[in-house]
């Protein structure tokens, strides 16, 4: 039976967590922007519903539904 080596085993799991989180961080910067891109395109669809006095607009790309909080 072939002898396992704790230390590679720990340094392989410690490697493979640190590209989780090196991941991981990467993944939430990318999904920073564009939250925020989608916010000011949702900001301006809500301002149009308001200045035409519609709670939706259908469109054939999709339907936008201002839903009150």
């Amino acid at each position: 039976m072939a002898k396992v080596d704790v230390k590679k085993l720990i340094g392989a799991y410690i490697k493979l967590r640190s590209m989780k989180e090196e991941i991981s961080d990467r993944y939430k910067k990318e999904l920073a922007v564009i939250d925020e891109k989608m916010d000011t395109v949702e900001t301006a669809i809500k301002k149009l519903a308001g200045d035409n006095g519609v709670d939706s607009f259908k469109t054939d790309v999709g339907t936008a539904s201002i839903v009150p909080n």
